[in-house]
């Protein structure tokens, strides 16, 4: 999966949860730690879920508890692919 591909449903999701949020992330969103996006870890979480129900997987709460930023997120969706 690519870059592009992950940005999509990661934009898809944030919008989902967040409405105008997924404007911050940029053409370095890799680098973004999940933070800067200003949304508390209720909304990351059903972030979290929608990311989920996009791919058709479950993401472990260890998983989960690791991410810090996008690209932590990014490669957590990569290995449920």
């Amino acid at each position: 999966m690519t870059d592009s591909e992950i940005l999509s449903i990661i934009t898809e999701a944030l919008d989902e949860v967040a409405p105008g949020k997924a404007q911050i992330l940029g053409e370095n969103w890799l680098n973004l730690e999940i933070n800067a996006l200003e949304i508390d870890s209720v909304v990351q979480q059903e972030m979290i879920g929608c990311i989920e129900e996009l791919i058709d997987t479950t993401f472990s709460d260890e998983a989960m508890f690791q991410i810090r930023n996008m690209s932590d997120l990014a490669q957590m969706i990569r290995a449920s692919i």
